[in-house]
């Protein structure tokens, strides 16, 4: 590539040899370098395969509890507990669920949600919620154990 170029290009008497040089030099070091690419190459694709993908898709959560009517399908539910009822409260603002539950269960199913993609952001003791999760779509708050007798609550909120 570049010795074509040179050829063309006109040089002043006496560097004519000097030129022709570096010509066979630029000409030898491309050859090299080609070599060298063509050795490498195997080694970078083998880099490139052995390489993890930059998120790790998360794996299938196993199907849990049946929901109460109107559960959002996009919401795993809970994996153990009974659902006593579910309702769109407040012209359909949140859904509320009784659910019986102890605190072993609402533990385990926060963090299935956890695994589901929705983040932690609080647990409230003061107003006795065990904990408040969300993800793009839906905030999510559990009570404590015992919150209503034998049972507490699951609030569903659509984001918007």
């Amino acid at each position: 590539m570049f010795a074509s170029c040179a050829k063309e290009a006109e040089t002043p008497a006496g560097e004519e040899a000097a030129a022709t040089e570096v010509i066979v030099m630029t000409a030898e070091t491309e050859a090299a370098a080609e070599e060298t690419e063509d050795e490498t190459a195997g080694d970078g694709a083998e880099e490139a395969a052995t390489e993890e993908p930059e998120e790790t898709p998360r794996p299938s959560l196993a199907p849990g509890i049946e929901g109460p009517e109107d559960w959002p399908e996009d919401i795993p539910t809970p994996m153990t507990g009974e659902f006593f009822e579910g309702v769109w409260e407040d012209d359909m603002r949140f859904f509320m669920v009784d659910i019986a539950y102890t605190q072993d269960d609402i533990n385990a199913y926060a963090e299935r949600l956890q695994e589901a993609g929705f983040q932690l952001i609080e647990a409230s003791p003061e107003f006795m919620v065990a904990y408040i999760l969300a993800n793009d779509k839906w905030l999510i708050e559990m009570g404590d154990e015992g919150m209503f007798g034998d049972c507490t609550f699951i609030a569903i909120t659509p984001i918007e």
